[in-house]
This record gives C-alpha cells, structure tokens and sequence, in this order.
C-alpha cells in the first residue's frame, strides 16, 4: 500500500472506500454495457483473446471484457474492480497486440495493487468522510495528483512484467503506448514514464 500524500488522513476510511470504489466500478461498467459491441465482432474476440494470456499470467482467475463504442470518451481502457476490462473498439482497432497488451496489463496493475481503494480512500478523507456516492469526491482529484502519478508509476512497472511474463514484447507495447500521450496533470510525462522503465533512449 502507498504511503498517501500529507493533504490525506486515510485512518478509518479503507472500508467505505472499498464500498465508494466498487460502487464507481459498478456504475461505469452499467453505463458502458448499453455501448457495448457484438460478440461476433472481430474486435471483440481479439481484445478477449489478449486479456485471457495476461489473466492466465497474472493467476487471479478470467478477467471479463466488455469492447464498447464511443469515440468522445476520453480514455480508452479501464480495468474496474470484479476482472473488468472497458476498452474502446476504436483503440483495439487502432493498437497492435504488444500496445494493447501493455495497456491492458497496466490497466490490470490498478486493480491488482489496490489503487482504486486507495484513491477513494484519499479523496473520502479530502471530503471530510461522510461520503455515500462517489460522485460526491471528483472534485477534490485535484488535491491528490500526487498520488495519481504514484500509482501510474506503478501501474507501468506491473503492466511491463505481466506483458513479458504473458509473451508480449513489453519494450515495444510499452514505448508505442507512452510515447504519443499528451501530458496531463494526473499523469507523468511520456518521457519520465518510460525513463522509469529503462526504456528513455527507446525509438520512436
């Protein structure tokens, strides 16, 4: 577990926080379903057939993938508490193997590492406890990207060893996924991200 940022008290909010955190899981994984692709769609069985070699390398039972469609959304995969995996049809059709792998795998480090409680742990004690819905924190993201980036950092690191361990070319993923991303506050930059991972003087 994280040591959490000074702004943060987390002491007596790890089980609301497991709560507030299942309950943003379920709710974004409802809404997406009504998005959700065909099963026959060539999409669809090649985003499943990636996430069965990382589940079966990561050794915590099937992950379950949900391929939706909505290009406005600004962020392409999501792994949720429960083995869930969101990702946007548009991303699979436009990522190789290893790229999708890796974000996968990264994606799967969130939850493995118990980011998700984590941060609602932070964000509930931002608020002042007392919290029912996890709408009720988004506002206060802001005080804990510090932590954000943590997590990111981490979640890289878990998502390169399972990407190898499940016989992707990690390296590569790795440096296709990170190198074109534009910085955000909430993240680290490409280029710290991949210094991280040994992989700064990678190609483009």
């Amino acid at each position: 577990m994280l040591s959490m940022p000074a702004t943060a008290d987390v002491s007596g909010n790890v089980s609301d926080a497991a709560f507030i955190a299942g309950q943003y899981c379920d709710d974004t994984w409802r809404a997406l379903s009504k998005l959700a692709i065909a099963p026959g769609d060539l999409a669809v069985e090649r985003a499943g057939h990636i996430a069965n070699r990382l589940s079966a390398a990561l050794g915590n039972g099937p992950w379950h993938v949900l391929v939706f469609s909505y290009p406005k959304l600004g962020w392409p995969v999501m792994a949720l508490m429960g083995n869930r995996i969101l990702v946007a049809k548009e991303f699979v059709d436009d990522s190789n193997d290893n790229e999708l792998a890796f974000v996968y795998a990264h994606e799967m480090g969130h939850v493995a590492l118990g980011h998700l409680p984590q941060r609602y742990a932070a964000l509930i004690a931002d608020a002042g406890g007392a919290v029912t819905r996890w709408t009720q924190v988004t506002r206060y993201a802001r005080e804990e990207w510090a932590l954000f980036r943590q997590e990111e950092l981490e979640a890289d690191q878990f998502g390169f060893a399972l990407a190898a361990r499940a016989g992707f070319d990690a390296k590569a993923g790795a440096d296709s996924a990170l190198s074109h991303l534009t910085p955000d506050p909430q993240h680290p930059t490409p280029e710290a991200r991949l210094s991280a991972l040994g992989l700064k003087g990678a190609s483009r």
